[in-house]
């Protein structure tokens, strides 16, 4: 994946975020970083900008626009304001969601993997 293909994919994201009024920011820096980390995929790195913990709506939210846009492979990497607590998924254009991590804040969420 190249950086430019993954600034569509990121400039999609934030039109998403522009329209809704969802209080995230895309971390470019991380974003771009995490590129060339995992190569195939496509990344956003979401930084929570109100205090409170990260929802399965809001991870729900960001899941189907990836979704919709019909990205082969995503990566998404959300943080709480603090960036104390993060939750991080992939995803398959056909598949939906096909890893989420930390586990036991993914099962709470009643995020379900399709493997």
């Amino acid at each position: 994946m190249s950086i430019e293909s993954n600034d569509k994919f990121i400039n999609k994201i934030q039109a998403d975020i522009n329209n809704q009024h969802i209080s995230y920011l895309i971390d470019l820096k991380t974003s771009e970083k995490r590129v060339k980390e995992l190569k195939t995929y496509y990344v956003a790195v979401l930084v929570k900008q109100s205090e409170g913990a990260i929802t399965k709506d809001e991870v729900g939210f960001f899941a189907e626009k990836a979704k919709s846009k019909k990205f082969k492979k995503v990566s998404l990497l959300f943080y709480d304001k603090s960036k104390a607590n993060s939750i991080e998924i992939y995803m398959k254009y056909k598949k939906g969601i096909t890893y989420c991590y930390p586990n036991d804040e993914c099962d709470e969420m009643e995020i379900i993997e399709n493997k």
